[in-house]
């Protein structure tokens, strides 16, 4: 089984980027999976405008960046999104990539480390309403990162027991993956 964790932000200078490659440090020390660190910031993804739903169109996509967006979703069969929280919700770019196909999501297991200077709690509230559009199931705990707390002069230092939270949580989403 493969798992992609995906860095959910653009933006020059993201907390996510030493978040995520965290994350994918842990997940690499595991043994039931394999994971895989993907970057939004490799796909130059136009935000979604065609007339036609991304679930109408098969995975059928015009664009050129959403057909290797689409095939790199096909091919993973879990996902982690590490996922910041901008006004107290989800980060567009992550949205936009979400919403520019369809399919490729379907019943495929997705768990959340979440961050912002509320723990990213409200992002991953607003994904889990989203994510329930493609059936995706999902860990019943999220990694909640609190960039006042953990992320300090531009340094990121997990709090004790973060450890522990992400190998709980992609624990359980290997096991959903499992029996999807």
């Amino acid at each position: 089984m493969t798992i992609g964790i995906i860095l959910g932000s653009t933006r020059d200078g993201r907390a996510g980027e030493p978040i995520a490659n965290w994350v994918n440090s842990l997940a690499q020390k595991r043994s039931d999976a394999q994971y895989k660190l993907v970057d939004l910031k490799d796909y130059d993804l136009p935000f979604y405008s065609n007339a036609t739903p991304p679930m109408a169109l098969k995975g059928n996509y015009s664009d050129p960046e959403a057909i290797r967006w689409a095939e790199k979703i096909r091919s993973l069969d879990g996902f982690v999104f590490a996922t910041p929280e901008y006004n107290r919700s989800v980060p567009a770019a992550l949205k936009n990539a979400y919403d520019s196909i369809g399919a490729e999501w379907m019943n495929k297991p997705i768990a959340f480390v979440g961050y912002g200077y509320g723990g990213g709690a409200n992002s991953v509230k607003a994904w889990l309403q989203i994510i329930s559009t493609f059936k995706m199931p999902h860990p019943d705990q999220a990694v909640s990162i609190n960039l006042g707390q953990e992320f300090v002069d531009g340094q990121f230092t997990p709090a004790t027991g973060q450890e522990d939270a992400v190998n709980s949580v992609l624990r359980q989403l290997e096991e959903l993956v499992a029996q999807a």
